[in-house]
């Protein structure tokens, strides 16, 4: 089970890359501009790229054993991620992107747009939680334990830099602080 589930997630991956790129000239039409860094993106695609390098090694070379009761565990929690991320691109349209974009600065007024439907009416950043329950599911199923954790502690430092830079965008736009602001960024419920 686990080399289809590799491999449908390298395959998403780069469907994700031709996505973006659609939907960053759409936003470029229409008075955006990317916001992220150079070095902040390449990071997360380093370390996309570093967790299937890692997580095909361990499980060729070095696989952990897991008790069938985890595995299947493990094997929900990628099945909910990939409907959270499916949910969410869906929700973001051509908003969802690999890279934070927000509206230039004395150009089309589009700063009031953000989404607030979907998962978006629960928690702030359900793309991210997807990915954060992929990071952790995914290498667990194919027996890479250590993948998992190493590569979700630096998810962790990677996502918080990102949300950061994405947040001060979303913030400054009208009415986001009123109808986002209170729900929390991962899980509803928890501020």
């Amino acid at each position: 089970m686990f080399w289809p589930l590799f491999i449908f997630c390298i395959l998403q991956r780069v469907f994700e890359l031709f996505l973006s790129k659609s939907h960053q000239g759409i936003l470029s039409g229409r008075g955006f501009e990317e916001k992220e860094s150079a070095w902040s993106l390449w990071l997360m695609i380093l370390l996309h790229a570093g967790w299937f390098v890692s997580m095909l090694g361990e499980s060729v070379l070095a696989p952990s054993e897991l008790s069938p009761v985890l595995w299947w565990l493990f094997i929900g929690v990628f099945v909910l991620a990939q409907a959270l991320r499916i949910w969410a691109i869906k929700a973001l349209g051509p908003h969802w992107n690999i890279s934070v974009w927000s509206p230039k600065v004395g150009g089309a007024d589009c700063s009031s747009e953000f989404v607030a439907q979907g998962p978006y009416r629960f928690i702030r950043h359900p793309n991210y939680l997807a990915v954060v329950m992929e990071f952790i599911s995914l290498p667990m199923i194919g027996g890479a334990f250590w993948t998992s954790v190493v590569f979700s502690v630096a998810n962790f430092f990677i996502l918080k830099n990102r949300i950061y830079v994405e947040e001060r965008f979303l913030f400054s736009r009208p009415g986001y602080q009123e109808i986002m602001g209170p729900k929390a960024r991962f899980i509803p419920g928890l501020i």
